[in-house]
């Protein structure tokens, strides 16, 4: 997890951290420091900078789904933006796979179960399926997300439990799912 406070310009005032990635290549937190967090914003900037005016509004803290570009490393993120302070933003951010869109929807759908907690069971049963097949789409799952273990997947549900709306819609690849209910 990354914690961030920004300013009231939307600069990263404290950061706790990088991804893994970037402190593979030598990047330090002192490099980001002062920047905005807009100019490395490379998917999600409208959505994001939305849960931003709500939150200084008033409106309480708001979930994001960003991905964000430092020297060439892509990171997608998720996470909570609330206020800090009298003009300043704190972000609570997990890094979560790029390419969540890739999932078939029967994937999705196993995802988004599995980020309520069902156990391979449940979800079979709520889903009208096989347990082996359950296991099949978990398989499929870290496969298509490059997940080394089962231990990651439930990382991943877990970064992603009440928040899997963000992931997926019908307009990234013609599925209707992971809406949260």
């Amino acid at each position: 997890m990354i914690i961030q406070i920004l300013d009231s310009h939307d600069r990263i005032a404290y950061m706790s951290g990088l991804h893994p990635a970037d402190t593979n290549i030598g990047l330090i937190v002192s490099d980001v420091i002062g920047q905005s967090v807009w100019s490395s914003v490379h998917r999600g900037a409208e959505p994001y900078r939305a849960a931003f005016v709500r939150c200084r509004a008033g409106e309480g803290p708001q979930v994001f789904d960003v991905s964000i570009d430092f020297v060439g490393n892509l990171h997608r993120w998720v996470g909570d933006v609330d206020r800090f302070g009298q003009d300043q933003l704190v972000i609570t951010a997990e890094s979560v796979p790029e390419n969540l869109e890739d999932l078939s929807a029967r994937e999705s759908e196993v995802l988004t179960l599995l980020s309520k907690r069902l156990s391979s069971t449940k979800i079979a049963e709520k889903m009208g399926i096989t347990v082996s097949t359950v296991e099949k789409h978990r398989s499929k799952i870290r496969s298509t997300l490059r997940l080394k273990d089962e231990c990651a997947l439930a990382q991943l549900a877990s970064t992603l439990e009440g928040r899997a709306q963000l992931f997926f819609s019908s307009s990234t690849n013609g599925h209707a799912f992971l809406d949260g209910h």
